[in-house]
This record gives C-alpha cells, structure tokens and sequence, in this order.
C-alpha cells in the first residue's frame, strides 16, 4: 500500500511489540483499545481512514466502523468476523497463557512456522523477518514473545462459547471486504 502511494499507520497496540504496557492487566479491553487507536487517528489530523485489521485489529476496526460518526471510510477485515469461536479463542489463549522461552531467534521461527502453518506458506526471509520482530530478550537473555503478559489474563476463564458479534456487524455502515 505504501509503495502505492498511500500513507501507512501501523500502530503497535497497548502492551504489544513497542506500545508500552498498561498499568494493571485488567486494563486490556477492546474498549481501552480502540479509545488508544481514536486518539492515534485524532492525531493524525485526517477526517477519515481506510482500515485494514487481522483478527484483533479487525474487531477493534470493526468496533471502531459501529460507532456513529466513525472516520473509518473503508474496512477490511482479515481473520475476523461476526462470529469468533470458542475453539479459536481457546487456541489464542493456549499460547497466551503459555510462558515461552527460546534460546535462540532460530527456536523462535520454529515455533512460529508450526503454530501458524495453517495460515500459509511464507518464505525463509519472511518467517525471519516474523521471529525478529516477535520476540525480545528478558533478563536472562532468553528470547520471549514481545506483549505484556497482562493480555493472557483476559483468557484466564474458561472458555464455552463462540462469541457473536452480529448486533455490532450491523451497524457497520462503510464499504467492507472480509
């Protein structure tokens, strides 16, 4: 998109990559993370964006396209819908509640190209590229996946049932590709 001429936001949300960590884990709610997004898109100084998330960012842009007076123009959602199952939520929580250590970048991507085989082939370069920007030192100077730990504590109750979003897919009124 950048190499076509448009400008590229690509924030890193609270308690990921380099955002920095909120205070108290319980603090980590869809609703604290698209107020941190509003506020970037205020900043921005723009009447109105096109939104491209996956899984996470695609609920919190399709919060955002609900809301009345949203600057989404246009919306794409890529792994999310109207309709989250238990059994994928149950998926992201095992590895959120899991400590990870690697001992090396290398473990990193092996792991990484097992757990996310099912969403496609990439290339060695790319798999890389994925382990760098997914993990950082800790103290040890072991390798551990770079988000607060705080985000797994919203997965710490067990989870029966697919979460339905419909009332809220509806009221998306912008143009959407899923």
């Amino acid at each position: 998109l950048a190499e076509g001429g448009a400008r590229v936001v690509c924030p890193d949300l609270p308690g990921r990559g380099r955002s920095d960590w909120l205070a108290m884990p319980a603090h980590y709610t869809d609703r604290a993370y698209a107020r941190a997004l509003a506020t970037l898109i205020a900043r921005l100084e723009v009447d109105e964006i096109d939104w491209v998330g996956s899984s996470l960012g695609g609920h919190i842009g399709m919060m955002m396209a609900a809301e009345p007076h949203t600057p989404i123009r246009r919306l794409v959602l890529n792994d999310f819908g109207a309709r989250v199952s238990a059994a994928a939520l149950r998926r992201i929580a095992g590895h959120l509640l899991r400590d990870w250590r690697f001992a090396s970048i290398a473990d990193v991507q092996a792991h990484l190209r097992e757990i996310h085989a099912p969403f496609g082939a990439l290339s060695d370069a790319q798999w890389r590229h994925l382990a760098e920007h997914s993990a950082v030192a800790d103290d040890s100077g072991r390798l551990r996946f770079h988000f607060d730990p705080g985000i797994a504590m919203r997965f710490a109750v067990p989870i029966m049932f697919d979460v339905v979003l419909w009332p809220l897919w509806e009221a998306v009124q912008c143009p959407t590709l899923i």
